[in-house]
């Protein structure tokens, strides 16, 4: 019914609603109306009477990426020499445990029944995607302009926002020490200028998942966070207490001498000379250095705070990140 090819009821109950199919229904495969239609039966396999189908036969790891190569030549030569591919190859991990392998249907959902995926884009999907085996990586892309740019992006922006196969590739994922590799020496400014036309080699060289807080391998993005953590707290702690302890020795001078504190207010009111303290062209500058620290303060609190739910509001009042 899905492929034009007949397809057999084995194992399946109340196959009108069978909720695999279902989910097939609204994938790219049941789209497709001319030429070699794939059918259950080409990932599942053909049962023993050779009209059923293998049930669980697509769940077989060593299977799922030859079951694709049969239709995606081109993509699987490509996959064949990635990174992926060669952990694929790599059973185990140092301490002998089976490694969780990257196989097609860890990126690409055949039988999708997520509500929240099925309505995001490739580009959001695949930030998801990437972060169930690289959530180290993931992580650190969230605290870069791109990564919050993903999570706060208006509706229909996602496209024109860098994802991780944007900069890492697709299906040719490589190791950066390889000269092959997107983001090699000699790639990555070409691969930078996709998004950023004028991209040079200083440009290129921006790290994006560095981590402020590991200071064995950043040792000057640490510094530079200590530094400015500890700057913006001083600065607070200072001026609060001078504030404040100015706010108490005013209040103890009022209630301690009245008389005295209603006589200086007397005499101010009363005096004469007057100076004036800011010129009109002054009065300007503070405007427009007021205005501009709060407009940069409006548009950097989402920023800094992305995953809040009042982020994406005050995000969508200034037009988008």
């Amino acid at each position: 019914v899905l492929s034009g090819r007949k397809v057999q009821k084995e194992q399946i109950e109340k196959w009108q609603n069978a909720k695999n199919l279902d989910d097939f229904k609204d994938s790219i495969h049941s789209r497709m109306y001319f030429g070699d239609v794939p059918s259950c039966r080409d990932c599942h396999g053909k049962g023993e009477d050779k009209k059923s189908i293998r049930y669980n036969n697509a769940a077989n790891l060593d299977l799922i990426n030859k079951n694709c190569a049969s239709c995606h030549k081109d993509i699987d030569k490509e996959f064949k020499h990635s990174i992926h591919q060669n952990i694929s190859q790599i059973q185990l991990d140092k301490d002998g445990k089976k490694k969780k392998i990257p196989t097609c249907t860890t990126c690409h959902d055949i039988h999708n029944n997520d509500p929240l995926m099925n309505a995001m884009t490739l580009k959001q999907r695949s930030d998801f995607k990437c972060g169930e085996c690289h959530q180290d990586k993931q992580d650190r892309y969230h605290d870069t302009f791109h990564g919050k740019a993903m999570v706060l992006n208006s509706p229909g922006s996602a496209p024109k926002i860098a994802a991780c196969y944007d900069c890492h590739g697709k299906h040719n994922i490589l190791k950066v020490e390889d000269l092959n590799s997107t983001l090699s020496s000699l790639n990555r400014v070409q691969t930078c200028a996709q998004c950023h036309p004028n991209s040079n080699e200083n440009f290129a060289n921006f790290i994006a998942h560095a981590d402020h807080s590991d200071g064995e391998n950043y040792p000057l993005l640490h510094g530079a966070y200590i530094f400015m953590t500890a700057l913006v707290i001083g600065v607070f702690v200072f001026f609060g207490l001078h504030t404040l302890l100015w706010s108490i020795r005013l209040i103890l001078a009022r209630f301690s001498h009245p008389a005295e504190w209603k006589k200086a207010k007397e005499n101010a009111h009363n005096d004469k000379v007057l100076i004036k303290r800011f010129s009109t062209f002054h009065k300007i500058q503070h405007f427009f250095m007021a205005a501009s620290f709060l407009g940069l303060a409006f548009s950097g609190l989402p920023q800094k705070f992305y995953t809040a739910p009042w982020a994406q509001t005050m995000i969508d009042l200034i037009g988008g990140p």
